[in-house]
């Protein structure tokens, strides 16, 4: 991405005209102040203007990385996505994006209103526990390639926390579309998240639907 695209995916997480203290009754603003310093490092007040989404995401992240410390110690290389990128850049491999940052902030923190994403900040913080059990959980069944588990943690996720319709059926609906083309032109290596595989809606169902043999290989 280019620095005017980072800037426009920066910008779209954030709140223009409004801060979150004016949004938000005091006793939950200072909790949520306590939470930020104790595991961000920031004020809420630094982090005023960041929309409700933005600040589960960091948060999210942050309980994530913590609890699980250990085991992220021992991957010491470049996240996935960031590789298969580079790789294909050097090798002059064509490179296809089933989406652009610009759709993928739209659907983050737009797609709800300003007033879902602050009652769902209040649930995530009121079950703070709940939601870091659920993550910590998320990340052993993905390291134990069980996605039918990742796939029922997430579905459990999704009622409090997002719309699984934006975040992954219509994604995966949008992207089914675009593969057939793609995979008949050329031998094709598709990367999406583990999220996007498992279900009735997933990319490996729809892709059998199509027709196509799919063929599971352990690595």
């Amino acid at each position: 991405m280019d620095s005017s695209k980072l800037m426009a995916a920066y910008s779209s997480g954030m709140m223009l005209n409004k801060k979150l203290t004016d949004l938000l009754d005091k006793p939950f603003s200072d909790s949520l102040d306590v939470e930020l310093k104790a595991n961000v490092g920031a004020s809420l007040e630094q982090l005023n203007q960041l929309k409700p989404m933005n600040i589960m995401l960091a948060l999210s992240m942050t309980y994530l990385i913590k609890d699980n410390e250990a085991i992220i110690k021992k991957y010491t290389g470049k996240p996935l996505d960031v590789f298969f990128a580079e790789q294909g850049k050097l090798t002059s491999k064509s490179i296809t994006a089933l989406e652009t940052i610009e759709e993928q902030m739209d659907i983050l923190f737009n797609k709800t209103s300003i007033e879902e994403q602050l009652n769902q900040l209040k649930s995530f913080i009121r079950t703070k526990n709940e939601s870091i059990k659920s993550g910590n959980e998320l990340m052993n069944s993905w390291f134990a390639h069980d996605l039918n588990k990742m796939y029922t943690i997430s579905e459990d996720a999704m009622k409090l926390y997002g719309s699984e319709d934006d975040l992954i059926k219509n994604r995966n609906n949008n992207w089914i579309k675009k593969l057939p083309g793609i995979i008949t032109k050329q031998s094709t290596f598709i990367a999406v998240g583990a999220l996007h595989l498992p279900g009735s809606n997933g990319i490996v169902k729809q892709l059998q639907k199509l027709g196509y043999i799919l063929t599971p290989i352990k690595l």
